[in-house]
């Protein structure tokens, strides 16, 4: 039996393997923003603190996207 914490344990970084959420009544649902492939990198420190970046896998581009304002120097 282990005697270390989960929290000492989940020390380091860590890559998402995968992700399923379901409905209260069972049901799998996708989330919109993300689908149902996410990439995602967490990170958790001795003290408790953690990281997570969460993105969509099949991500489009930057040259696919609307184009940007030209930067303005403040």
């Amino acid at each position: 039996m282990r005697t270390d914490s989960l929290s000492r344990r989940l020390v380091g970084s860590w890559e998402l393997i995968s992700r399923v959420d379901h409905t209260l009544s069972g049901e799998q649902r996708i989330e919109p923003s993300l689908g149902a492939d996410p990439i995602a990198f967490l990170v958790f420190d001795a003290t408790g603190h953690f990281a997570a970046q969460f993105m969509k896998r099949d991500r489009s581009n930057a040259e696919d996207a609307a184009p940007r304002a030209p930067a303005r120097r403040l």
